[in-house]
């Protein structure tokens, strides 16, 4: 969560245009068939991959 939320600068960390971080964000929420500008949804998953990491 380095960016909040903020999503252009999100994009510019990853050297990607915004238009291509919004197309892969709403792929990834429809392969999830979830919503991922609910706060609660996003906390959830920042969650689980934190503990992902520490078990594997």
């Amino acid at each position: 969560m380095a960016h909040a939320g903020r999503k252009a600068e999100t994009a510019r960390e990853l050297h990607l245009n915004r238009q291509t971080l919004y197309n892969r964000l709403a792929r990834i929420s429809e392969l999830l068939g979830t919503d991922l500008d609910d706060p609660q949804t996003v906390l959830a998953l920042s969650l689980a991959l934190r503990a992902r990491r520490h078990v594997t």
